[in-house]
């Protein structure tokens, strides 16, 4: 047997020691309570505006939000006048009456909820609508995806064909705009009969702008020329990467834009957020922390909510994106309707904003 060490035998007695004395640790961690989270919008096109109120969940809390019902909301102009909200469903409240906000005014958000505590928004001043200067432009693009692997733990990456859109806007003077973009394909579902077939004439709505970069700016004068506000697959195959499942999708594309010009708070709100969904974990990357809300609590200051309440005028264009044999996009305005209702079908009937 070979000689160790006396030095080395004390080492290792000192270590078998130290390992022996380890104790299991259970931090105490501090209960937070939950936090209404507030998403409000006041605008100028009937039917848009609405109050939604949730409450936060504790971390490894069932991933659904809970509602707030039973509250007492309403918005006061500086005017005076009282828009009271209704609650339509659980957590969602609506204004009593096709209501609609007005340049040259400011916008307060009250809460009252069932527990007693009350919130108020700081005033939002409510912007000018410019939407004769604003329009879109269509270019070939290629855009990467990453999608999980369904027979391992891999990530590719895929190079997608389609169509970049662009808002643009003329004229000298800088504006804060923000997008939502939804894109919208159709198919048919075929029921064999005896004597007859039958169809289904099925829609199905997704976001359009989820993978782009930015979806709020500066644009106007020396600003940004153009801002990327959706990208639409060419192939039916493709349209996976924006979350459809597979299928046989018609060659319609229906894309509803809703730009919101909108002001310095709410700009400053949604950018922040931008740029905390956008951290890399990179040196100069923000400090991971929430976006800073614009409502108080009144009753526990300090213990404000999340969310942010804003003012915002909102225009709404709907167009059809083809791509022809080549693959080059092109599109047409649809001027017959100005909404397009949640994913369903219609039986045996072509809804009115059907597309050929």
């Amino acid at each position: 047997m070979k000689n160790i060490p006396l030095p080395v035998w004390i080492s290792l007695f000192a270590l078998v020691g130290s390992v022996s004395c380890i104790e299991e640790y259970h931090p105490e961690i501090d209960t937070i309570p939950s936090h209404l989270v507030v998403e409000g919008l006041m605008t100028d096109i009937a039917g848009e505006s609405f109050v939604k109120l949730r409450r936060s969940n504790m971390y490894g809390d069932n991933f659904w939000w809970h509602n707030e019902s039973n509250a007492m909301v309403y918005v006061e102009d500086s005017d005076n006048n009282i828009i009271r909200f209704e609650e339509e469903s659980p957590g969602n409240y609506l204004p009593a009456g096709n209501v609609v906000a007005e340049h040259g005014k400011t916008y307060v958000l009250s809460i009252i909820t069932e527990d007693g505590n009350e919130y108020q928004s700081k005033p939002q001043e409510f912007p000018h609508n410019r939407r004769e200067l604003l329009s879109v432009a269509l270019e070939s693009a290629v855009k990467d995806f990453y999608l999980h692997s369904s027979v391992s733990n891999r990530i590719y990456r895929f190079d997608v064909n389609g169509a970049m859109i662009n808002a643009t806007l003329s004229g000298s003077h800088k504006e804060y705009l923000r997008f939502n973009t939804t894109l919208t394909t159709q198919y048919i579902i075929t029921h064999p009969g005896l004597v007859t077939d039958t169809y289904e004439y099925c829609w199905m709505n997704r976001n359009a702008g989820d993978y782009l970069d930015t979806r709020v700016g500066e644009m106007g004068g020396d600003y940004a020329p153009y801002l990327p506000i959706a990208f639409v697959p060419m192939q039916n195959k493709q349209l996976i990467y924006l979350g459809y499942p597979e299928g046989n999708y018609l060659n319609a594309r229906i894309i509803t834009k809703d730009a919101f010009f909108i002001n310095d708070d709410t700009y400053r709100y949604y950018k922040q957020a931008e740029e905390q969904l956008g951290d890399n974990g990179r040196f100069f990357d923000p400090i991971a922390t929430n976006p800073a809300s614009n409502i108080e609590n009144l009753t526990h200051p300090g213990q404000n909510p999340l969310g942010f309440f804003e003012a915002s005028s909102m225009t709404r264009q709907l167009f059809n994106v083809r791509f022809d044999s080549r693959g080059n996009p092109d599109y047409f305005l649809i001027e017959d309707f100005d909404r397009i209702p949640p994913s369903g079908c219609s039986y045996e009937e072509r809804p009115d904003f059907w597309q050929r």
